[in-house]
C-alpha cells in the first residue's frame, strides 16, 4: 500500500470498471493491474 495507487481506481463500480480499465491499461500497462484486482475484490465485500 506503500506505493502510488491510480486515481481510476475510485471510479470501478459496476458499468464504469470496463471503461476505467480499458483506459488504465493503455495509460499503464502492467503494474496497476493487480492493483485493480485487489481493489475488485475488496468491492465485492
Amino acid at each position: 500500500m506503500t506505493e502510488t495507487l491510480p486515481t481510476f481506481r475510485v471510479h470501478f463500480h459496476d458499468g464504469n470498471s470496463l471503461i476505467a480499465e480499458a483506459r488504465a491499461r493503455k495509460e499503464r500497462p502492467g503494474s496497476f493491474v493487480k492493483k485493480i484486482t485487489l481493489v475488485r475484490e475488496e468491492t465485492k465485500l
